[in-house]
């Protein structure tokens, strides 16, 4: 848990100053971009896995394995 937080903040702050070192100055903007595109990316994630639940796919592992078989044979 330490461990996460900490680089947690090596993240965030690394990351917002990034882009006046590796873009050039007055490109902070860059780093929202990419906080924003995270943000989406966990929501939807997160949402595609609590619809496979709704449905009653759990184990999409399995799912695969059955439709790589079935093209095999």
């Amino acid at each position: 848990m330490v461990l996460g937080v900490g680089l947690l903040a090596i993240w965030a702050v690394g990351g917002y100053l990034s882009p006046k070192y590796v873009v050039g100055t007055n490109q902070q903007w860059l780093w929202y971009v990419g906080l924003l595109l995270l943000v989406l990316y966990v929501r939807s994630t997160c949402g595609r896995v609590s619809e496979d639940r709704r449905v009653g796919h759990t184990d999409w592992i399995r799912d695969q394995t059955t439709v790589g078989e079935a093209l095999i044979k």
